[in-house]
């Protein structure tokens, strides 16, 4: 009888989630910042409930208080983004969690000024049977760590993670891990998040 043996690429990963580094230059994050703040700005929406019908969201305070825009890939000058964060996620997806996606949706640009937060959630929505559901979510850190206090994402795991704070970081996740980012104490925090969607996981 012959062993047979494999070496696992992602053997030394044991946290269901993956951070990239160094993947954006200093003048493609001050590019998202400015695309960013050149779209219009309105407050950020919390889910209110969901039914057969859908997710219904509004503005409450008492659980997220942020403000967004959003970055479309229907505008041209935008693919460039789209293009670079495509590459890391198919990368990230093949090596940690092999889902089944098909679609980035349009990105959001995040400012959390001092004061805001957003309490703890998921990102998945109810969709009709059939339809496409949020599989991966990812966020990209803008902001020098030096410039801001408290701000963190955390990932509810069996305790809670603090996600790096270095400045050009991209984290992954799935969309169905509890999350929140806590009250920024100093500064502004700055960030760009983006969900990938799939079929409805089987």
């Amino acid at each position: 009888m012959i062993n047979s043996y494999s070496w696992n690429l992602s053997a030394g990963v044991t946290e269901p989630y993956c951070t990239f580094s160094d993947i954006f230059s200093e003048d493609e994050i001050n590019n998202i910042i400015k695309i960013g703040e050149s779209e219009v700005t309105e407050r950020g929406r919390a889910r209110s409930f969901e039914d057969a019908e859908g997710s219904f969201d509004i503005i409450d305070i008492n659980r997220r208080d942020s403000y967004i825009s959003w970055i479309s890939s229907s505008n041209s000058y935008n693919f460039w983004l789209f293009r670079k964060i495509t590459d890391v996620i198919i990368t990230a997806n093949k090596q940690f969690f092999n889902f089944n996606l098909e679609k980035i949706e349009s990105l959001q640009y995040t400012i959390y000024k001092q004061g805001c937060f957003y309490n703890k959630h998921t990102d998945m929505q109810y969709h009709h049977p059939g339809h496409a559901v949020r599989k991966l979510s990812f966020s990209l850190q803008l902001i020098d760590e030096n410039e801001y206090d408290a701000g963190d994402l955390v990932l509810c795991l069996s305790s809670n993670q603090h996600m790096p704070r270095k400045k050009g970081t991209l984290i992954i996740f799935p969309s169905y891990m509890i999350h929140e980012v806590t009250k920024v104490t100093r500064g502004t925090r700055k960030s760009l998040v983006g969900w990938v969607e799939g079929p409805p996981f089987k």
